[in-house]
């Protein structure tokens, strides 16, 4: 019956963390780094993905599982962000056999309880980034390591060597999970030399499998090891008092006093009882945060995503503190943890605002209208958020951040001219960069028609130098074509007419006016939508109410637009 009742428990953890999970993954908007990851594995042969994981810092597995799944799967936000969700609900799993295994059920329990809730980890997993697999594959390394050190069987032996190499080939921060686990197997663990040796054999083989990778890409990266693989970027930590308290806050899910008493009564406890197996995971934990605060002086590297692979460790130590209380106790707090993780998330990276762009254009764009993207990194993330959204017919979004597509800037430009040659309306989207496209727009003869700014979203503290969005609509007039005189006041210098809109979307009508002579009223204008038959199917009559007739000056453009509903 208790088995039973356990069992009971743990399905309702791992369903818990499936809602917590799925839920909004197919509506949140795409931030910086899940927009890079998509645009590593899109439209691109193998050679070039990895060419372009080399030119960085990232290891291959997710991203060729990432490129496989989406052929399958699809682009959509859910569908790409699916990887991340189910090993999410495999580490879930994975928690609760490691905790019951070395502390107990209730460890065990509580620690799966925890990461189906921590902000930190429901974030990540479900996001289109590689963290959620490195985490998966920490918890393979510890499970299968521990059951080694009590049974070194040859079959335990190559399932903990391929954990190995899969956390490894997701995320070289799992070398210091490795390399705790080194350290156990070759000084502390009390086996025969016969039982050590196969162990190193095991660790040999994972060197082997990495070999090859290592060869074609380390050369590459190592520069940006020396650089600080992550130093200055968002939510980068420098090793500090006040930075070594939030990040123990982060990894404790906002509940330091209460974490910090449970990880002190679960190291207390395995103090006293000294078995490696335990240790291995204290170390793993706060040993492995202690050292790699560190290392932080001389490179950076940690933020709260690079502090996401000790999370497994950590949620095990507060799993076996919480089964040092007592019963009445446990249950009262680990509702009252529940009620915390459920009710005051965290926040962990600011979630641009990309879609709420991408809506913004939507209202009044028509297919063949030219969208360029002046976000620097972030212009991936808006460029899928506007694939999304806009219809697909002679659909163009460029991208000005050169280090994606070309060698240069120079390269880059070059080849925005020759596409702006033939483009009159361009939707310019601008955030987080040196201003220049606008001026250069300008310098080509188009003229800036109307501005919107879009608040950047979560978080936008962080980007205090740019707390919105610009979106800006630039239009050039084609002067060398036909012209209509509407008597002696005014002269149609150009229109531009969209000649295919999918139903539901709006027409949208510019036309370029220049007035004759000076007018004393002020005039409206009619444009009208004629069926095959002649007949009026839509028409929009009113004044320019930016630019009433009467401010207009003589021989000078000035631009008029009409929308038009399309009925769907």
């Amino acid at each position: 019956m208790k088995s039973q009742n356990g069992f009971f428990l743990i399905l309702l953890v791992l369903l818990l963390a499936a809602l917590m999970r799925i839920g909004n993954a197919g509506h949140n908007s795409t931030w910086s780094d899940e927009g890079w990851n998509r645009w590593v594995v899109t439209d691109t042969p193998v050679e070039t993905i990895f060419s372009r994981l080399a030119a960085n810092h990232h290891p291959p597995a997710y991203f060729m599982g990432l490129a496989l799944w989406k052929n399958i799967a699809g682009d959509n936000r859910l569908s790409l962000r699916f990887l991340a969700i189910a090993v999410g609900m495999l580490s879930v799993a994975l928690l609760y056999r490691i905790g019951a295994d070395q502390f107990g059920h209730r460890a065990g329990l509580f620690s799966a309880l925890l990461f189906a809730v921590f902000e930190q980890s429901v974030y990540y997993g479900q996001a289109v980034r590689h963290y959620g697999w490195l985490v998966l594959g920490v918890c393979l390394m510890l499970l299968l390591f521990l059951r080694t050190l009590k049974n070194p069987r040859n079959a335990l032996l190559i399932a903990y060597a391929l954990s190995i190499a899969f956390a490894m080939y997701t995320m070289y921060l799992a070398v210091f999970i490795w390399a705790v686990q080194v350290i156990a197997g070759i000084v502390f663990w009390r086996r025969s030399p016969r039982d050590k040796l196969r162990l190193f054999r095991a660790w040999v083989g994972v060197g082997l499998l990495l070999l090859p990778w290592f060869i074609y890409a380390l050369p590459e990266q190592w520069h940006k090891v020396q650089a600080g693989i992550i130093k200055g970027y968002p939510n980068s930590f420098e090793t500090t008092p006040a930075s070594l308290l939030m990040m123990s806050d982060l990894l404790l899910g906002g509940q330091f006093v209460i974490g910090a008493a449970l990880i002190g009564l679960a190291l207390w406890k395995i103090a006293r009882q000294r078995l490696l197996t335990q240790i291995v995971i204290a170390v793993c934990g706060v040993g492995l945060f202690l050292l790699l605060s560190v290392l932080n002086l001389f490179v950076g590297l940690l933020s709260e995503r690079t502090l996401f692979f000790l999370l497994p460790s950590i949620l095990l130590l507060l799993g076996y503190g919480f089964q040092q209380l007592q019963p009445r106790l446990q249950g009262l707090l680990a509702g009252a943890m529940l009620v915390w993780m459920l009710f005051t998330p965290q926040g962990i990276i600011p979630r641009i605002n990309s879609d709420g762009v991408a809506r913004a254009i939507a209202l009044a764009y028509n297919p063949g209208d030219f969208v360029l993207l002046e976000t620097g990194f972030d212009d991936v993330a808006f460029e899928y958020e506007l694939l999304l959204t806009l219809p697909p017919e002679n659909r163009q979004v460029f991208r000005s951040y050169y280090e994606y597509d070309y060698p240069d800037d120079a390269a880059m430009m070059n080849r925005l001219n020759s596409l702006l040659e033939t483009q009159q309306r361009v939707w310019l989207v601008y955030w987080n960069v040196p201003a220049r496209m606008a001026n250069h727009l300008l310098s080509l003869g188009f003229t800036a028609i109307q501005q919107t700014e879009i608040p950047i979203g979560e978080n936008d503290p962080l980007y205090p130098t740019y707390p919105t969005i610009e979106i800006t609509l630039f239009a050039r007039p084609d002067l060398t074509g036909e012209t209509h005189s509407f008597g002696d006041l005014f002269e149609l210098k150009d229109r531009l007419v969209t000649e295919t809109i999918p139903r539901g979307d709006n027409l949208q009508v510019d036309l370029w006016w220049s007035p004759l002579k000076q007018v004393d009223r002020d005039y409206s204008v009619g444009v009208f939508l004629l069926d095959d038959q002649g007949v009026t199917r839509l028409q929009h009559i009113g004044p320019d109410a930016t630019q009433p007739t009467t401010t207009w000056n003589i021989n000078q453009l000035y631009f008029d637009r009409h929308t038009l509903p399309i009925p769907a």
